[in-house]
């Protein structure tokens, strides 16, 4: 072999070589494209009858569905999989017995407990909870395990599976979750999975409130609060004298969710000059959903609170209740507004109060109310 033979056996090589990914990759395409197209021809024929099985109206179309042969099967599954997802009632109960029957949630419980990629985790997870009430004996177990896992991500939907199972038994284990030093649950995810389970847990969420973790006893108290739960108002209450401060913060919130009286006069302790600013603020914007008239006078004198923050929230609170908040705001901002010891205005509060007023005035489409201001303003 000459030397210019070598030479252009040796590029020729080096051509190949370097073509090799892309040949490779080009191949992988078209090997994927081919699978796809056959898989799209086999399930045009099926569609009409998942369809019918995903109504809950047709139970013959899940018991075909369940007899198809592994290749048509293979076609048919994802979208299964895709209306269990979207569908509620009897058409996501005859979705999921089909799955059942082809093996497809045991292989879940089963991918779920021991697969090594957390992709393949996290699926498993998921499919489990969207088949809701549906779901094989053990999924609870396998998914409350979950919420330990050493993905993140795999926690995540865990917890929003067991929140879809709607067994209220599994409360503690949410909040456990997201009191953990290591592996946590984030606390708006497991409340998120709580808010799904309903008013059945706020008995453990009550409990919850004095629980040894800060942010456990924060999500109790947010999640009672989300919940309407009236019935907790005493324990929510009590969280306002957490030594956390977020805490507190959160209990305040809830209490305004639930609008009790009963909440009014803790509220009003929490909006104490010598609370945090975070606090009275959490505080003023509970009052104006209180609405109690006790309250709208406390409210008229946070209005000129040093905190620009509890200012703006008070005011914002006076505007929402109407009537007698709007009132107040007008006192505010005239000659009764709130004074210091010399006699003048304290933190700007008949801006603050004219601020409220023009927002509340164009919400609720009050020409009079926006024609006194325009005429305060012109004075």
């Amino acid at each position: 072999m000459s030397a210019g033979q070598a030479l252009r056996l040796a590029l020729l090589a080096v051509a190949v070589l370097a073509a090799g990914p892309g040949l490779a990759l080009v191949l992988r395409r078209l090997v994927r494209h081919r699978r796809e197209a056959r898989q799209a021809r086999l399930l045009g024929p099926l569609r009409p009858l998942v369809l019918e099985a995903a109504s809950g109206d047709e139970p013959e179309a899940a018991a075909s569905l369940s007899d198809l042969d592994a290749e048509h099967w293979a076609a048919v599954q994802p979208m299964v999989l895709s209306l269990l997802a979207k569908v509620r009632g009897p058409g996501r109960h005859e979705l999921a017995v089909l799955l059942a029957r082809r093996g497809v949630l045991d292989a879940a419980v089963r991918d779920a407990q021991h697969a090594r990629s957390p992709v393949v985790r996290a699926r498993s997870a998921q499919l489990l909870g969207a088949a809701g009430e549906d779901a094989p004996e053990g999924s609870r177990s396998v998914l409350v395990a979950l919420l330990g896992d050493r993905d993140r991500d795999v926690r995540a939907v865990a917890a929003r599976s067991l929140g879809h199972l709607g067994d209220a038994s599994v409360a503690p284990a949410l909040l456990d979750a997201v009191g953990r030093a290591e592996r946590r649950l984030p606390a708006r995810t497991a409340s998120h999975a709580l808010l799904r389970l309903g008013p059945s847990v706020a008995p453990v969420l009550a409990a919850a409130t004095t629980a040894p973790s800060a942010a456990v006893r924060a999500t109790a108290a947010e999640v009672l609060g989300r919940l309407g739960a009236v019935r907790c108002t005493a324990e929510i209450a009590a969280a306002l004298a957490d030594p956390e401060l977020d805490v507190r913060v959160r209990a305040a919130r809830a209490l305004g969710r639930l609008g009790s009286r009963e909440a009014l006069e803790p509220l009003v302790r929490a909006a104490d000059a010598t609370s945090p600013a975070a606090l009275r603020a959490a505080a003023a914007r509970a009052l104006g959903e209180v609405a109690a008239p006790d309250g709208i006078a406390v409210l008229a004198t946070l209005v000129a609170d040093p905190s620009h923050l509890v200012a703006v929230e008070a005011a914002a609170a006076l505007a929402a209740v109407g009537g007698p908040g709007v009132g107040a705001l007008l006192d505010l901002a005239g000659d009764g507004a709130p004074r210091d010891g010399e006699g003048a205005l304290t933190a700007g509060s008949a801006a603050y109060a004219e601020e409220a007023l023009g927002r509340f005035a164009l919400a609720a489409q009050d020409c009079d109310l926006m024609e006194e201001l325009d005429a305060r303003r012109a004075s």
